[in-house]
């Protein structure tokens, strides 16, 4: 349901005429929305939930000259409707206007697929966490997390095998396991990122020795439970901060593209700085699938070679002495990592975040930064849209690579 509403910016007094898409989610959660005056260039920060926006500023005529922009907390807002010079209010709802663009069965598949994430992700982002706090308990007691489980889910919650606190690890295991089901959709189902995990599965399942394979990796890459619980913890932050990224989701089934197609959920620092958090975390993570690729690909972690079959590197104690810069870079020596890690991890990127060599514009949702901090003449630009994405691949990487973090349960022997 699309629901209109006229506002006048509380600094210049310009006329928004807001056209705002709402489904049950508001039920549960509260959505943001981030303005940017064309006038005076002034930031108003919304809210939408069950009782409307918030807060609540001065009504602009219905007919008033004003700007046209588009809303929705799970779609992202197409160029003719951001920002859109308007003598009336009138116009096509959101979904409609990206149905016009895209399709029907693109947008009928895309809209099937929010409700799943909406429903199995976002609305239970507090139990991650909360459940989290309890398996970090110094001694955790299976009865404690039980009662927890049905305090949050209901007294009808399956709670049967959960006896031992690594059921209780298990169980919560699982339940990233369906956060990235509903994220695994769309155009990532067959990307090579996704591909490479299972990859992993495959051949230890199929191996007699896949168990103990994995835990040797684990050993070889210097898998802890001070980074099992940092990646839970990172899967957790991004769960909550949903509402800034999810549009980007659309991109899954548009073909990738972000063009024309615009955020109203965020600000470029937050996607940046989520970007960033997530990067230093994915890079710790790191030696973990190099292990995995030199196991399956050379039947020890520790025999890097490049495509050409030639060592390129010492072994996995020396890589895990490098920055995640430099992880990234020997990785990137080898095509299939190159190409998977090219959706989540950019150093240039990283880069230009972590010494501030960014510059934003509002009207464009364009980022141009400098990817070598001593050559800061250099620019290069990124979407906003494309960087949310980014994030989401990023999400996504961590609840791929969580389930390997819990298999081997004999940390530090």
């Amino acid at each position: 349901m699309t629901i209109p509403a006229e506002i006048l910016c509380p600094t210049c007094g310009a006329a928004f005429h807001l056209k705002y898409q709402i489904d049950t989610s508001i039920e549960w959660r509260t959505w943001p929305m981030e303005l940017v005056c064309p006038n005076c260039n002034d930031r108003i920060h919304l809210e939408l939930d069950k009782n409307g926006l918030k807060p609540d500023l001065e009504k602009a005529d219905r007919y008033a000259e004003g700007y046209l922009v588009g809303y929705c907390a799970g779609l992202p807002t197409p160029r003719p409707l951001y920002y859109e010079k308007q003598s009336h209010g009138l116009a096509l709802s959101l979904y409609q206007t990206l149905q016009m663009v895209f399709g029907f069965e693109e947008m009928h598949l895309y809209n099937m697929a929010l409700k799943g994430v909406m429903h199995g992700v976002d609305q239970w982002s507090e139990a991650l966490d909360s459940l989290h706090k309890l398996l970090q308990a110094k001694e955790l007691k299976p009865e404690y997390y039980i009662r927890k489980i049905k305090a949050i889910f209901g007294d009808d919650t399956p709670v049967d095998g959960i006896e031992t606190v690594e059921d209780c690890h298990g169980h919560y295991v699982t339940m990233i396991g369906v956060v990235f089901a509903n994220f695994n959709k769309g155009s990532f189902t067959s990307s090579l990122l996704n591909m490479l995990f299972r990859k992993v599965r495959h051949n230890f399942k199929s191996d007699t020795e896949g168990p103990m394979k994995v835990v040797e990796c684990c050993k070889e890459a210097g898998v802890s439970e001070e980074l099992y619980n940092e990646v839970a913890e990172q899967i957790n932050k991004n769960v909550k901060d949903l509402a800034k990224f999810l549009p980007a989701f659309m991109l899954d089934f548009n073909g990738g593209s972000g063009k024309d197609l615009f955020l109203m959920t965020t600000t470029e620092k937050e996607i940046n700085d989520l970007y960033a958090d997530n990067f230093e975390v994915i890079g710790k993570c790191l030696p973990l699938v190099m292990a995995f690729y030199n196991q399956i690909h050379h039947g020890n972690p520790n025999i890097f070679k490049d495509k050409d079959g030639k060592a390129y590197h010492a072994d996995m104690a020396k890589f895990i002495s490098h920055t995640n810069g430099t992880r990234l870079n020997l990785m990137q020596r080898l095509p299939k990592l190159r190409v998977a890690f090219s959706e989540i991890a950019d150093n240039g990127i990283r880069n230009g975040i972590h010494h501030n060599n960014t510059s934003y514009d509002h009207w464009t949702q364009t980022v141009t930064y400098a990817p070598d901090p001593s050559r800061p003449e250099i620019k290069k630009r990124y979407r906003l849209i494309d960087a949310a994405h980014a994030v989401l691949n990023q999400l996504r990487f961590l609840t791929l690579i969580f389930p390997f973090l819990r298999l081997n349960n004999r940390f530090g022997e």
